[in-house]
């Protein structure tokens, strides 16, 4: 015989609960917490049902995948979009700041060289103004690589931090402060990642072109584990890295869908709108401030999907062996196309040594009435 277990009045009190109480039934939780509000205080009550109203808020589309699969395309795009608007003013902003910060920036240094190049010559010492020339070549060229180059990785910083923090009911001068400021103390890792990811790239490419969209796919988070998960370096690359592996074509065809978007919408722009460098130069600073953003939110939506399909599996360790694998294996396609281009130039060069110049050559050229003059004149001073 099954032995029943009953609670003696004794316990049921120690319990909380006496023979007398009968057992509440409650058709929902609704019911349940206004039936406890005599005994529970009003301020916790409100806070119970503010949360169950925020909970309920949540829309499937935002909520993680499970199960080892990445979401639909189709809902990739749809969160991305949806994200994108409800953020907009935030991405705007800081875009435009930043853009007019970069041009800003490469408009002065232009001003500076020409302004110091026409000084160092007016004082008519040729020695003196190639001298000038040289020293604001170089102020150029640092202007125009480190400080836009900076610029440019501050923003991509602070585009992620408005995309990761997107959760935080927050007004808008506080998350666009936080922004900001996040954009700048992180740029410069956030750079220096950038010119890792770049440098591996570029040298798998020399070695075929395969090789080099393996790796683009492999790296292109880098800037996403910097900024959500604090790596720096190459152990950002790693990080990327292992976080595709079982999902390179998935996400290899989520990023060609997007590239074709962007081609699209590049040549479509290109037939539409009048040849001119002005014009160029606009559409340049939209796309920054319109297109841009929304390139950050989709492949962040795909990082994050990729953290939540991989979440609980262990991630590779990050050795020295595994980062010089693939900066040797770059390396390799630098020392390629050297080899390839020098090999090149000697075999044009041993084509044409013995080429000469004649009537045999141009039969139609007076070679004998010929004169050849510089197309203007130059200063005796030069």
């Amino acid at each position: 015989m099954q032995e029943e277990d009953f609670n003696t009045p004794q316990e049921s009190e120690s319990e909380g609960l006496t023979p007398e109480t009968p057992q509440e039934n409650y058709s929902s939780p609704e019911e349940k917490l206004s039936s406890e509000e005599n005994i529970i205080p009003e301020e916790l009550v409100s806070a119970m049902k503010e949360e169950e109203k925020q909970s309920s808020d949540v829309s499937f589309s935002e909520m993680a995948p499970s199960g080892g699969k990445l979401p639909s395309i189709g809902s990739l795009f749809g969160r991305a979009f949806q994200i994108y608007g409800e953020n907009f003013s935030k991405f705007f902003v800081l875009s435009l700041i930043f853009i007019l910060l970069i041009y800003g920036s490469v408009i002065l240094a232009t001003l500076l060289f020409g302004g110091g190049s026409l000084l160092g010559f007016a004082s008519g010492n040729k020695t003196a103004g190639l001298t000038t020339l040289g020293i604001m070549g170089i102020f150029y060229i640092f202007a125009l690589v480190f400080i836009s180059g900076y610029f440019s990785a501050a923003l991509m910083a602070g585009l992620i931090f408005i995309l990761k923090e997107r959760e935080e009911k927050k007004s808008f001068s506080e998350v666009f402060g936080k922004a900001f400021s996040f954009a700048f103390r992180r740029g410069f890792a956030l750079w220096w990642v950038l010119i890792l990811v770049g440098f591996v790239i570029t040298g798998s490419l020399f070695l075929l072109i395969i090789p080099g969209i393996m790796f683009f796919v492999w790296f292109l988070f880098s800037t996403y584990s910097c900024i959500y998960e604090r790596k720096n370096g190459m152990n950002a690359l790693m990080y990327s890295r292992d976080l595709i592996q079982g999902y390179w074509w998935r996400t290899f065809l989520r990023i060609l869908l997007l590239l074709v978007l962007l081609v699209g919408i590049n040549l479509l722009l290109a037939l539409i709108t009048p040849d001119s460098s002005t014009v160029n130069v606009v559409i340049n600073i939209l796309e920054g401030l319109i297109i841009s953003p929304f390139v950050i939110v989709f492949y962040g939506l795909i990082y994050e999907d990729l953290k939540s399909v991989k979440a609980g599996q262990e991630i590779s360790g990050v050795t020295t062996g595994r980062k010089a694998k693939y900066i040797l294996t770059s390396v390799a396609g630098y020392v390629l196309s050297i080899v390839l281009i020098i090999i090149a130039s000697a075999t044009l060069v041993n084509k044409f040594k013995d080429l000469k110049f004649d009537e045999t050559t141009f039969p139609t050229m007076d070679w004998e009435n010929m004169e050849i003059t510089p197309p203007v004149e130059i200063p005796e001073q030069f």
